[in-house]
């Protein structure tokens, strides 16, 4: 577990980038406004990052595929983006993880899970990034 903060999420994104490499998959859950897309963007800093939530999924170079789960109205519909190409080439980032977990592990994939969770302190809300996998350090 790590603190998330506005201070080191570029850093966080940086070492997460480390592990985004052709046929890896990254889940990353947490509540709506927690920082999802924030995080994608530190972790695609070269990239102008957007929210895929109207389109499904957007392609950033040759190298990410970044998704939206929350807008499928369909779980099923992550079959329909032909996964497994893209996986030859690129890693692929999504946002929502959690409502397609089961279904994205037929596919011959490195899964990282992360979430990010919210913890109310007294006068603020605190976030917490946490590695699912044992493998996984954020600093």
């Amino acid at each position: 577990m790590q603190k998330l903060t506005l201070k080191n999420i570029s850093s966080i994104g940086l070492n997460i980038r480390k592990i985004a490499k052709p046929g890896v998959v990254i889940l990353i859950t947490g509540n709506l406004g927690s920082g999802k897309t924030t995080l994608i963007k530190n972790i695609l800093s070269e990239h102008s990052v957007q929210s895929p939530s109207f389109l499904h999924a957007l392609e950033y170079g040759e190298d990410f595929l970044h998704i939206d789960a929350y807008t499928f109205d369909n779980p099923k519909k992550i079959y329909e983006l032909n996964l497994e190409e893209y996986l030859k080439t690129r890693c692929i980032i999504i946002e929502w993880g959690n409502l397609i977990k089961d279904l994205v592990n037929i596919f011959e994939a490195k899964i990282y899970e992360i979430e990010i969770k919210e913890i109310q302190k007294k006068s603020a809300k605190e976030r917490f990034i946490f590695g699912l996998n044992n493998d996984m350090n954020f600093m």
